[in-house]
């Protein structure tokens, strides 16, 4: 089953294998990312949750068909949005400026998530056990001017009188962007590219369901939320409609396992 959350209504929009639209129904909880969905009904989501210090944690969770929490994986921390004045009051928030939390799981059920600031995975069997962790030396890019024009001009446009001059910028960018696992059970870890500097080929590397590093790459489509055998399954905006469409496509060669 292939599960895409609205956030804005609650809402679950749900495929099957074939494509065919199942009937919608509501995510309770409301969840704040993709969804990942299992072929017993049961999704697995990811929600924000606020702690007692103010701060906020990304819970990675299962929930059952009817919406019940039942496995709590991992929390992870909520990055904090940005707000960019406007000269005479009020601001533009920015949510997720520098990265976000990315999790994924298999057909048999792993799970895999990632707070993206360092190159670090966390792997979980279906019950929530840890299985692996696996870790890279990788510098984090530095945050610079040129990703803060790339932010503050479109805004500028419509608002001539932003001033960035006092915003507290992050000093990195994310290690990681997002993670996706093929029908085969290869995990695909995709760096993070700040918008609009990203290649037209994604760099990936690839591990096996182990935890072990196969290879590095570039691959076309950048992440999906399903896949089943040789085939993947995403979801797309259709340019023309606007409305949400899936996309399948067909790994031209797939590794063996």
């Amino acid at each position: 089953m292939l599960a895409q959350g609205d956030r804005c209504a609650g809402g679950l929009v749900t495929f099957d294998p074939a494509g065919t639209h199942l009937p919608s129904r509501r995510a309770s909880p409301r969840l704040e990312q993709t969804i990942i969905g299992t072929g017993t009904g049961a999704y697995i989501g990811a929600r924000s949750r606020r702690l007692e210090d103010g701060s906020s944690v990304i819970d990675i969770t299962l929930f059952s068909a009817d919406g019940t929490e039942t496995v709590r994986y991992v929390s992870l921390p909520e990055p904090v949005p940005v707000r960019i004045p406007i000269t005479g009051g009020g601001g533009v928030v920015i949510p997720t400026l520098a990265g976000e939390p990315s999790f994924t799981a298999s057909a048999g059920g792993e799970v895999y998530a990632t707070a993206g600031h360092e190159y670090q995975v966390l792997a979980f069997e279906s019950s929530g056990a840890p299985r692996w962790a696996l870790r890279a030396a990788r510098r984090r890019q530095a945050f610079t001017e040129e990703h803060e024009n790339a932010i503050v001009d479109p805004i500028r446009e419509q608002f001539p009188d932003v001033n960035p001059t006092d915003v507290e910028w992050p000093a990195d960018i994310n290690t990681i962007a997002r993670l996706s696992v093929d029908g085969h059970g290869h995990l695909y870890v995709f760096p993070f590219f700040f918008r609009g500097m990203a290649p037209e080929e994604s760099p990936v590397e690839v591990y096996s369901p182990q935890g072990e590093r196969l290879f590095a790459g570039t691959i076309s489509e950048r992440g999906w939320s399903a896949a089943s055998g040789d085939y993947l399954y995403s979801l797309r905006t259709n340019e023309q409609t606007d409305e949400a469409e899936l996309v399948r496509y067909r790994l031209v060669e797939p590794f063996d396992p």
